[in-house]
């Protein structure tokens, strides 16, 4: 879950495949700014390719490779490098995060 991600964006993550769903709050170029319940979360589309058709969707599922942003703030956390994106506006949100919280229980024991 986003939130998950950018809480906990300390670096052990770096190179861990996820998927990552939020409403797409600003497209710029090869970026992607993802936002869900206040959280955001930078995502690199090169790898992707054209993304005109996601311009008008409220909601992306994004799959791809964790990486540390190199800012020179700190605090920066996490940017995806994005391989895989869908359009997923038509998805039950809460439905899907009560699932991925089960999953995630169950795989942390």
């Amino acid at each position: 879950l986003l939130h998950e991600l950018v809480k906990g964006s300390d670096g052990s993550l770096v190179g861990t495949s996820v998927r990552v769903v939020g409403r797409l709050k600003k497209l710029i170029q090869n970026e992607v700014i993802l936002e869900m319940h206040g959280m955001e979360l930078l995502v690199d589309i090169r790898q992707v390719g054209n993304l005109s058709i996601a311009k008008d969707c409220l909601l992306l599922l994004f799959i791809g490779e964790l990486a540390l942003r190199i800012s020179d703030n700190p605090s920066s956390g996490y940017v995806l490098i994005a391989r895989v994106c869908a359009d997923v506006s038509t998805l039950d949100v809460h439905l899907y995060e009560k699932y991925a919280m089960q999953a995630l229980r169950f795989s942390n024991p």
